[in-house]
């Protein structure tokens, strides 16, 4: 199934090496290093899933999430949360986000198709 798929992370290298192996499986790949770009790739080119750091510089992952989830044209579009921290998005009352997947930093590539799959059926953040 053809997928189109944001990554947003402020690391350029993980963009560039996590690219070869959606793009193997048939996704293909929007990239942003902040959430300013990755608000106007929104915009022009809808994906149909989002990967996002939570570290980013400026508006953090969860600020992101939230605003995304503000756009009822963007409420459903799946959305995984990339960590490299100990404590997950949405531990702290205050920030929890209504919905997302996890990945821990490292990750295994394998896992991030999987929740990809997982959401194939346009599921919301199941």
């Amino acid at each position: 199934m053809y997928r189109r798929v944001l990554l947003v992370d402020d690391e350029p290298i993980l963009l560039k090496s996590l690219r070869p192996f959606l793009e193997d499986a048939g996704h293909q790949v929007l990239t942003a290093t902040e959430a300013g770009s990755a608000f106007q790739l929104l915009e022009s080119d809808r994906p149909d899933a989002i990967v996002c750091d939570v570290g980013l510089p400026g508006m953090d992952g969860l600020e992101f999430f939230a605003k995304v989830r503000q756009n009822p044209q963007w409420r459903g579009i799946p959305f995984i949360f990339l960590t490299g921290g100990k404590s997950t998005p949405g531990s702290s009352t205050s920030r929890q986000p209504s919905g997302g997947r996890v990945l821990r930093k490292p990750f295994d590539v394998d896992d991030l198709l999987m929740l990809l799959r997982c959401n194939a059926g346009g599921e919301a953040d199941a």
